[in-house]
């Protein structure tokens, strides 16, 4: 079963475990995440199995996506806190302060 999600990514589900209680499934044509993932979730409906999976997978991708977005912006905090101590180090070797220069 295909499972397309708000973003317009897709998630092929292998198999479903209701005694154990998890899903097995991955990603379609996605180009960071393409091996076997496992959801752990207890489905209550089978009726409506689809749209609980769907829900459950929509909250994983957004927490998933957070987690990514944090982690970029602290690697560019990082990137930003070095590249700023570099223009200090080299304002201050250009005006002759060397002593305050080696301090940073």
């Amino acid at each position: 079963m295909i499972i397309t999600l708000d973003n317009g990514k897709q998630v092929e589900i292998k198999a479903i475990n209701l005694s154990g209680g998890f899903i097995d499934y991955r990603r379609v044509n996605d180009p960071v995440y393409s091996g076997d993932c496992i959801l752990y979730m207890q489905i209550t409906d089978i009726e409506n199995a689809e749209a609980e999976i769907k829900t459950v997978l929509e909250a994983t991708e957004a927490e998933t996506m957070a987690a990514a977005e944090a982690s970029r912006v602290s690697i560019l905090q990082t990137a930003n806190s070095g590249v700023l101590k570099e223009l200090k180090y080299n304002r201050l070797l250009q005006r002759g302060e060397i002593a305050k220069a080696l301090k940073l």
